[in-house]
Order: C-alpha cells, then structure tokens, then sequence
C-alpha cells in the first residue's frame, strides 16, 4: 500500500495524529494546502483535521487533491476536544459527503484542549458557548457540553495513538 497523509492543524493535535499514521505507514506527512496534490502512484490518502466549530478544517482542500482519482482509497480522521459521540460523528460524516467526499471513511479522535495557546477569538467563541451551556444541566447536556464545562482553564491533552487503531484497521483490511 502507497499511502499518503495530509492534514490541517491549529494548534496541534491534528498534527501529532497525522505524523502517527505516517510512522504507521511509512510515509511523510504533509500540511494540506492550496498546492498540495496526491503522488501518483498513492493507492491510499488520508485526511486528518481539526474539529472547529462542528467543521473540519482542510476539509475542502483535501477534497479538491483528490478529485478526480477515483481508485484511491480515502479516510478521514476528525480531532476534535469533546468525547467521542455517535451522533457527532454522524454530523461530521455529512460534512465529509458534502465536501464531495462521498466514498471516504470517516474516524473521529480527541484531540487536546489549552486555551493559553487559543487565539483571541476563539477564546472569546468558546467563553461565550460556555455561558451558554452552563445555563443547560441534565439531561439537556451532550457531552460535547460536560467535556467544555469540564476543561474550563483547564490544559488537557487527550492524544493517544489507541484512536488510530481503527483507522489503520481500515486501510490494511
């Protein structure tokens, strides 16, 4: 298998998970951007990119480096803060049809959370979303809610190359 990974990364975690699956794949990773293409003998690329706002950055970047190679297998590897969620995953997924990847299998990982490095902006969306979920309690709260609760001037980490064994299970299966 020729396989390649490309990624987009804000602060980070992204960026850890896609120089793993490189090192599991014996290839390069690479940040995705407006010149990046696909080699061409890949058989295989794969996506990694942040969770922002329920969007995936790179996203649409990624899918216009693989449009058009129609015998590549593609995955997409979402990282984001919050717990892993069903139903956020199936969110996810959808973006990842309308971004024109239709045949890509989509994983989520979580990422890490520090909002010293954030900036100014999003620190201030994410105190502003806080307030307004604080207001929620019980059963009206996600766990992408408990999880932004819980992390408040927190530094969390949770990167671990266990939510990547899925991901490899499907390119080597």
């Amino acid at each position: 298998m020729k396989a390649m990974v490309m990624y987009k990364s804000k602060y980070g975690a992204a960026r850890r998970y896609a120089q793993m699956l490189a090192a599991e794949l014996g290839c390069a990773a690479q940040a995705v951007d407006a010149h990046a293409e696909l080699a061409g003998d890949c058989d295989c690329a794969v996506f990694v990119g942040g969770v922002y706002a329920g969007g995936v950055a790179g996203l649409k970047a990624f899918s216009r480096v693989c449009r058009g190679r129609s015998g590549v297998r593609q995955a997409v590897l979402c990282v984001g803060a919050s717990p892993y969620d069903e139903a956020q995953l199936e969110q996810l997924s959808a973006r990842v049809r309308r971004a024109g990847l239709t045949g890509a299998a989509v994983f989520y990982a979580r990422g890490a959370w520090d909002e010293s490095s954030m900036t100014l902006r999003d620190r201030a969306l994410c105190g502003l979303l806080r307030r307004a979920v604080a207001k929620r309690t019980g059963e009206g709260c996600e766990p992408w809610m408990r999880a932004l609760l819980d992390s408040a001037g927190q530094r969390c980490d949770w990167v671990d190359p266990r939510y990547i064994s899925p991901l490899l299970g499907f390119l080597r299966g």
